[in-house]
């Protein structure tokens, strides 16, 4: 029910130069046991369905979503008198791009990515033998050179769980810059708190120097403010994280297939990618 790590440190034992004694010279982690799954209960329920042409709505007692048929996205994700999640996941093959990025010329190869033009091709919805909800949406992208089908299933309480699976079928692209979901949450949501890498921003190339543990903080916190605004703030190796109001009350993400990636930021992608000049 535990996961173990090994956290080996070395410090110098005497002064030498301007290192005093004490001063952290390596440190390496290594994981024991395998990660531990948090599974939420994914009990089954009976929901209120309430349909248009150009919506769907589920709610039950005092939680209630809508999803808007057109772009296949959910909105107002609201428990009791609190709206938690403004919109819901959508695909983003795109990210602020680093000084790296820059030097490399991919504000030129991959700006395209920016606006990969989603279309929905197809949306429905059922229940489960298990009593839950479904929703299944089906996207075209990258003018037919790919496909994406997003998969939400509610159960009782509001939890979700999000499918996601993108196909390639033709084209030529050399990169994506990002796989993953973005989502619009309520500025009063304003603490981070996960168990991954931290305390700073890592990447997969980038995370030596971060320990796994839990760590928390405020959404603010998370951007560092390099010259140029950039990509900034991811966490790797995420095994959950939630946001929070100053009350407590917020999301929690819980890893399903593989440990994530999470970030939460005070900007938009576009604002930290005004230009690609």
């Amino acid at each position: 029910s535990a996961e173990y790590r090994l956290h080996i440190v070395a410090h110098i034992i005497k002064g030498e130069g301007r290192m005093d004694a004490g001063t952290l010279v390596a440190e390496e982690e290594f994981a024991i046991t395998p990660p531990v799954k948090i599974t939420p209960a994914l009990a089954k329920s009976d929901f209120s369905i309430k349909e248009s042409a150009q919506e769907l709505n589920i709610s039950k007692s005092n939680f209630s979503v809508t999803f808007d048929k057109q772009t296949g996205r959910f909105k107002n994700y609201t428990v009791g008198k609190n709206v938690l999640i403004d919109e819901g996941p959508q695909l983003s093959l795109f990210r602020p791009l680093n000084d790296n990025d820059f030097g490399s010329g991919q504000n030129r190869k991959a700006d395209y990515l920016k606006n990969p033009g989603l279309k929905v091709t197809s949306f429905s919805h059922e229940k489960t033998t298990d009593g839950a909800w479904k929703i299944k949406v089906e996207f075209t992208l990258l003018n037919g050179d790919a496909s994406f089908t997003q998969t939400t299933t509610i159960f009782d309480k509001g939890v979700m769980k999000i499918d996601n699976d993108f196909k390639a079928i033709k084209g030529k692209h050399e990169l994506l810059l990002r796989m993953g979901n973005d989502l619009l949450l309520p500025k009063t949501l304003n603490s981070l708190q996960w168990y991954g890498r931290g305390p700073w921003e890592s990447y997969s190339d980038r995370k030596s120097s971060a320990m796994v543990g839990i760590y928390k903080g405020s959404v603010q916190d998370q951007y560092h403010p390099y010259v140029r605004p950039q990509e900034s703030g991811n966490k790797t190796d995420v095994h959950w994280a939630q946001v929070t109001n100053n009350k407590g009350v917020g999301i929690k993400v819980l890893y399903a297939d593989s440990l994530l990636n999470v970030k939460a930021l005070p900007y938009s992608w576009q604002q930290l990618y005004p230009s690609p000049q």
